[in-house]
């Protein structure tokens, strides 16, 4: 499974695209051992990475905790992608639509920074 994030710059933080492409890079067909490893189940805890690799603040919902063995694992708007999408509309960003390609579809995120 692979999983494609798009986010553009926000003015509510600085966001690197650059940064979460560079982490998406590195780690999408070899985990991060600093976060816990979901398998099958894992895309939106991966995307969760992404986004906080390129800057995004975590906050009281959106966030991670150390388990036993030292790893990070994230709350439910973190992994869960119902959760983290209803988070990201919380944030008042400027669009969430949907995508198709193939007979395959799905729900992206992104931010408008444009001055209109």
């Amino acid at each position: 499974m692979f999983c494609t994030l798009l986010c553009l710059a926000s003015s509510a933080f600085a966001y690197s695209r650059t940064a979460a492409i560079n982490y998406s890079n590195q780690y999408a067909l070899d985990p991060n051992p600093a976060y816990k490893f979901y398998g099958g189940a894992d895309c939106t805890n991966f995307v969760s990475q992404c986004f906080y690799a390129g800057g995004m603040k975590k906050s009281a919902s959106w966030t991670t905790s150390y388990n036993n063995d030292g790893q990070q694992c994230g709350t439910t708007n973190w992994n869960k992608a119902d959760s983290f999408k209803n988070y990201v509309k919380s944030l008042n960003w400027n669009r969430l639509g949907n995508w198709s390609k193939n007979g395959v579809t799905g729900t992206y995120a992104y931010v408008n920074n444009s001055a209109k």
